[in-house]
């Protein structure tokens, strides 16, 4: 295993994430290792997902309870979105990336369809933003797979300069820090691993300082797209639904009794007097829709099988089509 990774155990329908370092004591009390992941929310989700296990280890501010009863969950989306489900077979929400001051991890339903509910599927800012969530994520993880690999050459530096300091002062600045080193720390910034290395000069500075550059501006140019796409969008793509069928869509699960329940009630909500249901990325696939209900300015006006609903979506591609031809016309009309 290489550095910068953590280490995932299950046991009696329970997880842990853990760095390597504490990984014996927990193989020795039972916990099995089913993985190795970049971060919490991934081996949480690889956990959940893949062994139908929830963490243990997550920091619950809102108090939230595992759902203890399979229930019937609902989520409203956009078509845009809806096309995703379909497309890749499972839902996959955009990170939460729609509430800067949500930073859970998870894909949110309802138990009942409300007003409150529909309107997330029906948001137009909401729906113009999915597309980038993936490409932020995209860059997330490239820039972490280039710190892990960083945390590697840093590490191999390291050994190679105490087997041979160099001078008396690299000998004391090396004596200096604790060890053993915790590599797997190195992609935090904050970590003492991270600011050693720079101190060290373990870090190929010019490169090191160039790629993180571009990662920056890489995160920064899909801010600036996205403001841009936002410009008059908004009232050209209402003005576009309105030429639709339907609006946007909610999708009915079968009763699914893995994830975290959320209500005023016994802790807090993001919906406020509504109850949530935070379940993982990827958890709900096709094969768990058993219906997908169409929504027309905000109200569900049909609903179709989830295998019929590829069918609908291509005939409101075809009367999107026609609607923006419609516009070029009258563009062109003396």
């Amino acid at each position: 295993m290489t550095p910068g990774g953590l280490i995932v155990f299950v046991r009696d329908g329970w997880s842990r994430v853990v760095r390597p370092s504490e990984a014996h004591d927990l193989a020795s009390g039972g916990w099995q290792p089913v993985g190795r992941v970049a971060d919490l929310a991934e081996g949480w989700t690889l956990a959940a997902v893949g062994h139908g296990a929830l963490p243990a280890d997550y920091d619950n501010p809102l108090k939230a309870r595992p759902i203890t009863l399979p229930a019937t969950l609902y989520r409203s989306v956009s078509l845009e979105e809806l096309g995703h489900i379909l497309e890749t077979g499972a839902v996959r929400g955009g990170g939460n990336g729609f509430n800067g001051f949500d930073h859970r991890p998870f894909v949110f339903f309802s138990d009942r369809i409300t007003p409150k509910v529909v309107s997330q599927g029906e948001d137009d800012e909401r729906a113009l933003a999915y597309p980038y969530q993936g490409r932020v994520a995209e860059v997330a993880a490239a820039e972490l797979s280039y710190l892990r690999e960083l945390a590697v050459i840093a590490r191999d530096r390291f050994e190679a300069l105490k087997a041979n300091p160099g001078s008396p002062k690299m000998a004391r600045r090396i004596a200096s820090i604790q060890q053993p080193v915790d590599w797997d720390s190195f992609p935090d910034g904050n970590s003492a691993a991270y600011r050693d290395s720079k101190w060290l000069g373990l870090l190929p500075e010019e490169e090191f300082s160039r790629r993180l550059q571009e990662f920056s501006r890489a995160r920064a140019a899909l801010r600036d797209e996205l403001s841009e796409n936002f410009r008059g969008k908004v009232s050209e793509r209402r003005a576009e639904k309105e030429a639709l069928t339907f609006s946007s869509a909610v999708i009915e699960t079968y009763p699914i009794g893995l994830g975290f329940h959320f209500s005023k009630s016994f802790g807090g909500s993001g919906m406020g007097e509504e109850d949530e249901y935070g379940l993982f990325p990827g958890q709900v696939r096709t094969g768990d829709i058993k219906a997908v209900l169409w929504v027309k300015n905000g109200i569900v006006v049909d609903e179709t099988s989830c295998d019929a609903a590829a069918e609908v979506l291509e005939r409101l591609d075809r009367e999107r089509a026609e609607y923006r031809s419609s516009l070029e016309c009258a563009s062109l009309a003396p």
